[in-house]
């Protein structure tokens, strides 16, 4: 089923059945990628749970589950991650939209929306939702841009390995322009043999791959995603704490990133649309 789909963007599951007279008969059913999906996702999930108990009472890395000899990663969870690859990156019904953290609620990103006849706001990209999720799990995406390199290295190997039809739809990393990016810019670099130093609005780093840096402050100065946030949206206090994002912030004073994520902008009642539309 996976070589299928991975070759023909199709695949199908035979089932048999005897008509009146006992005879066999074999119909096909197609088959969706989220169910092969759900499939890979279950065993790769007893996987998983076989071998946290295995390192809990042997306290030792257990030889379970059967893995691959060039990867090392569980031939199970391989098959998932290239299907996870498949769906997400190479194949996504909408343009994807990827930030280095969590997304922002829905209404954050004016000029990739649009409002339906029935006053309800409609999203025009899909965003990569992966707190708490199998995707960020199977893609090793915890938040920030430190694990982007490796993400984007497993797209570009990954995408070997489809011959079937896709790219039809743009993945957008969007991440802050600041230090943190190095390790996604030398990447870049590594792949498109181009200077990129955070200066470029839009990279395209290959396929139906694009990286967006935010744009850089006055004078070429580092930027980051809250600060194009609204003062009256970063100034709201949290457990009687202040946001502050730098790195060395007093944790009994000031909360951070991930608190203005969920605690502030996701918890807003009326969204302001002056953040976030000089990026978009």
């Amino acid at each position: 089923m996976v070589h299928r789909l991975f070759s023909t963007g199709k695949f199908f599951f035979a089932t048999r059945t005897r008509d009146e007279k006992g005879a066999l008969i074999t119909s096909q059913t197609d088959g969706s990628v989220l169910q092969l999906r759900g499939m890979l996702g279950f065993i790769d999930g007893i996987d998983l749970y076989n071998k946290k108990l295995a390192q809990k009472h042997r306290g030792s890395v257990s030889t379970y589950p059967r893995k691959s000899r060039t990867t090392g990663a569980s031939i199970v969870h391989g098959l998932l991650r290239s299907s996870v690859v498949y769906r997400d990156l190479r194949g996504p019904d909408r343009q994807r939209l990827h930030i280095a953290r969590d997304p922002r609620p829905r209404g954050r990103f004016p000029a990739t929306r649009d409002r339906r006849g029935n006053g309800n706001v409609h999203l025009k990209v899909r965003l990569c939702k992966y707190s708490h999720s199998s995707t960020g799990r199977i893609l090793g995406l915890k938040g920030g841009s430190s694990c982007l390199p490796n993400v984007i290295q497993t797209y570009r190997k990954g995408i070997k390995r489809f011959a079937a039809p896709g790219k039809q739809q743009p993945v957008i990393m969007l991440i802050d322009n600041d230090k943190g990016a190095a390790g996604v810019y030398s990447a870049l670099r590594d792949i498109t043999k181009l200077k990129i130093d955070g200066s470029q609005s839009i990279i395209h780093a290959f396929a139906n791959l694009y990286v967006v840096p935010t744009p850089l402050a006055p004078g070429g100065m580092p930027s980051k995603i809250e600060d194009f946030f609204d003062d009256s949206v970063k100034s709201a206090v949290v457990a009687g704490k202040t946001f502050n994002a730098e790195e060395g912030a007093d944790p009994s004073l000031h909360y951070g990133k991930m608190v203005f994520a969920h605690k502030v902008v996701r918890r807003m009642q009326t969204r302001s649309t002056s953040a976030d539309s000089r990026t978009f």
